[in-house]
C-alpha cells in the first residue's frame, strides 16, 4: 500500500496541474478577439510599454496653437498636431486600464461601424515600437491609429462597452486635470504688512 503523504502530494499536484491549465486556458480565451484587433505587436505594447502618454490635441481654433503653448509632434494618422503630452506610466489605475483593452468583455463586438470623431489620444511606447490609440466621446469608439494590421475585412474601430468607457475617460480626465493643476501657477496670496 502505497504511503498516503505521497498520495496526498501526487493530489495536491494534479490538482494544481489542472488549475493552472484552466487559468491558462481561461485568459487565452478571454482576449482573443482583442488580440485579433490590435494585432500581436500592438496587444504586446499595450500590455508592457514602459511609457504610457496621453496626447493632448490642439483642437481647432484653439488660441496656443498661436502663443507657443504646444508640446510639439503629431498624431500619427490624423495629423492633429500635440498641445500637451502627459506621461501616466506610473499613474495610478493605469494596469486595470491596460488590461480593460485588451480583454473582450470590455468590447461591444456587434456594433455597427459608422463616422466617429475621436478627442482623446493614449500612446503606448517601448524605444521605437509605438501604438496610438484613439478614444472618441462620449460614445466609447476606440481605434488604432497608424495601423496595418487590421485586415480590410475586419472595422478599424470598435466600441467599449459602457463601464470600461467611463472608466477610460475618467482615467485620461483625471491625469490631464492632475497635469494642468501642476503646470498652473498658483497666485501667490495677499500678503501686506502695512495690515
Amino acid at each position: 500500500m502505497p504511503d498516503r503523504g505521497k498520495l496526498v502530494v501526487l493530489s495536491i499536484f494534479a490538482v494544481a496541474l489542472v488549475a493552472a491549465s484552466f487559468a491558462w486556458w481561461w485568459n487565452y480565451n478571454r482576449g482573443r478577439k482583442a488580440l485579433e484587433f490590435y494585432g500581436p505587436q500592438a496587444a504586446r505594447l499595450i500590455r508592457t510599454a514602459p511609457t504610457v502618454e496621453i496626447l493632448v490635441p490642439i483642437e481647432w481654433g484653439d488660441p496656443a496653437a498661436n502663443n507657443g503653448d504646444v508640446d510639439g509632434g503629431v498624431i500619427p494618422d490624423i495629423g492633429y498636431s500635440i498641445r500637451r503630452r502627459i506621461d501616466v506610466s506610473q499613474a495610478p489605475g493605469l494596469i486595470h486600464a491596460r488590461t480593460s483593452l485588451l480583454d473582450d468583455a470590455s468590447y461591444q463586438w456587434n456594433a455597427d461601424q459608422r463616422e466617429q470623431v475621436f478627442t482623446y489620444f493614449v500612446r503606448f511606447a517601448d524605444g521605437a515600437d509605438e501604438v496610438v490609440i484613439a478614444f472618441s466621446e462620449p460614445d466609447g469608439w476606440v481605434m488604432q491609429l497608424d495601423s496595418d494590421t487590421s485586415s480590410s475585412n475586419d472595422p478599424s474601430s470598435r466600441v467599449l462597452a459602457k463601464k470600461t468607457a467611463a472608466g477610460w475617460r475618467a482615467f485620461i480626465l483625471r491625469n490631464i486635470e492632475a497635469k494642468l493643476a501642476k503646470s498652473t501657477p498658483l497666485a501667490p496670496a495677499h500678503t501686506d504688512p502695512s495690515e
